[in-house]
């Protein structure tokens, strides 16, 4: 089998502590599993002294009371993960404990990466205005960053699944519902500049960004979106519109005058 295996007898002392064990049998998996060679009837203490107080409580509460456990732990001496399964073999007296194991250690070492990974994307998105959005294959709503909580005074809850669609605007949330299904069902990627209402009642102006995380098989498992506070931009858009609606006005309204100006001219010179 693949999985590590190995039987062990307890030794405890005088006050029923555990304080050691010896190897009774290993399977070929043991030694690929736990880097430890030729371990049967040697101790552990002696395979490995800086072997944790924790193992021996856990083996030696299995031998004594015959109760079979599950667990998940690191091994500091060896440097690894193990998943564990340990349970008592022969007659309670031998005080022997099978051992069936996995090393688990570069999952645990992934785990890790992702966690980490996690928390980046986290603090990327609180501290990004309007912040980070994920939701599942079907557009479902599973979390936003607290920047976006904080800005619309909403809880995670009140915004999940489609309780977003209740800061928009009463004319924005059809078209916007519309256009994010469809981008759902079809894969395409979602871009939307919608507003927000915010906690004073005020609305912002929002570039909304989603993409499609797929699998190996390339079916989509998750969207992943950000959220862009474009309000300053939209104002200062505006402004530029109304300066050349101006200059356009100004223009046309002195050329009219130039206009008028030459044509009273030229009646003076044509009717003295």
């Amino acid at each position: 089998m693949d999985e590590g295996f190995c039987i062990i007898e307890m030794l405890f002392d005088e006050n029923e502590k555990p304080i050691d064990y010896i190897f009774v049998e290993t399977n070929p998996a043991f030694e690929k599993g736990t880097g430890l060679k030729n371990v049967v009837g040697k101790r552990i203490r002696e395979l490995a002294p800086e072997n944790e107080e924790y193992w021996y409580e856990i083996y030696g509460k299995v031998a004594l009371t015959g109760e079979s456990v599950r667990f998940e732990n690191r091994a500091e001496a060896l440097h690894r993960w193990y998943e564990v399964y340990a349970y008592r073999v022969g007659q309670p007296e031998s005080r022997n404990v099978a051992i069936l194991f996995n090393d688990i250690t570069e999952r645990k070492r992934m785990e890790e990466e992702l966690k980490q990974s996690e928390k980046q994307y986290i603090t990327l998105g609180d501290t990004t205005p309007y912040g980070v959005w994920l939701t599942d294959a079907t557009g479902y709503c599973t979390y936003v960053s607290t920047s976006f909580l904080e800005m619309v005074g909403m809880s995670m809850e009140q915004v999940q699944k489609f309780g977003w669609l209740h800061l928009l605007p009463p004319e924005d949330v059809q078209p916007t519902t519309d256009h994010w299904l469809r981008c759902a069902q079809t894969g395409e990627n979602f871009e939307r500049e919608h507003r927000f209402r915010t906690k004073d009642g005020s609305y912002r102006n929002v570039l909304a960004i989603g993409r499609p995380i797929k699998n190996d098989e390339g079916k989509i498992t998750d969207w992943v979106g950000l959220n862009l506070d474009i309000t300053k931009r939209k104002q200062e858009e505006q402004r530029i519109r109304r300066y050349n609606m101006f200059l356009r006005d100004s223009t046309g309204s002195s050329a009219m005058r130039c206009r008028q100006k030459q044509k009273k001219s030229w009646q003076m010179r044509v009717y003295p």
